[in-house]
C-alpha cells in the first residue's frame, strides 16, 4: 500500500487500515505458526512467550512489539560464574611474602583451619610442659635417694666400716640418668615435629612439604628459585611463630 500523504488526517488513516484488515480476514485464514528450535520472526502470543522463556532460561523481548528494543541483546536469566584465580601450590613457595598471602587465604577459605592450628599449638605446649615436669620429678627423686642413702649409711653402718666405700648415688650416676631421660625427650620431640609438619603440610601451610627439587644442601652454591635447608628451617620457625601469634590463645 502507498504511504499516507502528509496532509491526511488520523480518521482517514484508521479507515484505510480497517478496510485492509477486513479484506484479509475474508480472503485468507491465518495459518498457525509451527514451533521450531530457533526463534520465529513472528512474535509469539504473550502466554507462549512466557513458557518459552522458562524453558530456555531467557526472557524473550519481542523487538517487533517495541521498536526501541531493536538491536539490543537478550538479557540472560543467570550470570556466568567468573573463573577463580589459580591457587599457588604451597609446595613451590619459598618466599615469605608469598607464604603470608597463601596462609591468609587458607585461613579465610577453610573454616576449620584456625581450630586445627590451635590444636597443634595446644598439643605442643602440653608435651613440652610434660617433659619439663618429668625432668623435675627425676631430679627430685635423685635428691631423695641421695638423702636416704646418707641417712642409712649413718644409722646402719658401724664406725669406720664404710670408710673408703663410695656411695651408690654419685653425681655421675645422677647425670647418666638425666642424660638418658633427655635422649628419650629428644626422640619424642622429633616424633612430634614430624607429626606436626605432616599436619601442617596437609593443611597447605607454606614451608612444610616444600618440593625436594627446590631445596639445596647446606653449603651449596646459591641458585635462583631454590632454598637451602638452613634457610628453610628458619622460615619454618618464622611461620610457626606467625601461626602462634595469629591463633594462639
Amino acid at each position: 500500500m502507498a504511504a499516507p500523504a502528509g496532509g491526511a488526517n488520523l480518521e482517514d488513516i484508521l479507515r484505510t487500515l480497517a478496510s485492509l484488515t477486513s479484506n484479509q480476514n475474508t480472503t485468507q485464514q491465518p495459518q498457525p505458526v509451527a514451533h521450531t528450535s530457533s526463534f520465529s520472526t513472528w512474535p509469539e502470543p504473550a502466554s507462549q512467550q512466557h513458557a518459552v522463556s522458562q524453558d530456555i532460561g531467557f526472557y524473550i523481548n519481542s523487538t517487533s512489539l517495541d521498536p526501541r528494543l531493536n538491536g539490543r541483546p537478550l538479557p540472560q536469566q543467570y550470570e556466568t560464574p567468573k573463573p577463580r584465580a589459580p591457587i599457588i601450590n604451597p609446595a613451590t613457595i619459598i618466599e615469605w611474602k608469598f607464604a603470608i598471602r597463601c596462609v591468609t587465604k587458607i585461613g579465610q577459605q577453610n573454616p576449620g583451619f584456625a581450630q586445627s592450628i590451635q590444636k597443634l599449638i595446644k598439643n605442643q605446649e602440653q608435651s613440652v610442659k610434660g617433659w619439663g615436669l618429668g625432668r623435675e620429678r627425676l631430679i627430685e627423686e635423685q635428691t631423695k635417694k641421695r638423702e636416704n642413702e646418707q641417712t642409712n649409711r649413718a644409722v646402719l653402718s658401724l664406725p669406720g666400716m664404710l670408710d673408703g666405700v663410695a656411695p651408690l648415688r654419685t653425681p655421675e650416676c645422677d647425670q647418666e640418668e638425666l642424660d638418658h631421660y633427655d635422649r628419650k625427650v629428644y626422640r619424642a620431640y622429633q616424633a612430634m615435629v614430624t607429626h606436626h609438619s605432616s599436619e601442617l603440610k596437609q593443611l597447605g601451610v607454606p614451608f612444610f612439604g616444600v618440593r625436594p627439587d627446590l631445596i639445596l644442601p647446606d653449603g651449596a652454591d646459591p641458585k635462583p628459585e631454590m632454598i637451602t635447608k638452613k634457610e628453610l628451617l628458619a622460615l619454618q620457625r618464622k611461620m610457626l611463630k606467625h601461626l602462634k601469634d595469629m591463633y594462639g590463645e
